[in-house]
């Protein structure tokens, strides 16, 4: 049975779309202290004295706080580059 192409694009046509980027992932105080393996306290310590990336409060009006995964990863590299 020969069924009739849907309307659309022309076939060998290129998609205009962006490409779908991935998305951002939160982590907060305990994820990172396990990705990094340094304890809650230390990490805490290293914000305050600004040796470490500053958290971002995740929920307006709450007190729930977190950093991207990016932002941490940058802290490790830059710390291997260093």
């Amino acid at each position: 049975m020969i069924t009739k192409r849907k309307a659309g694009r022309p076939l060998g046509t290129v998609s205009t779309r962006k490409p779908l980027t991935p998305p951002r992932k939160i982590l907060r105080l305990p994820d990172v202290a396990a990705y990094l393996n340094m304890s809650e306290s230390h990490i805490k310590a290293a914000v305050r004295a600004g040796n470490f990336p500053q958290p971002f409060l995740i929920m307006k009006g709450g007190r729930i706080y977190g950093w991207w995964e990016e932002d941490i990863l940058n802290y490790l590299n830059e710390r291997a580059a260093s």
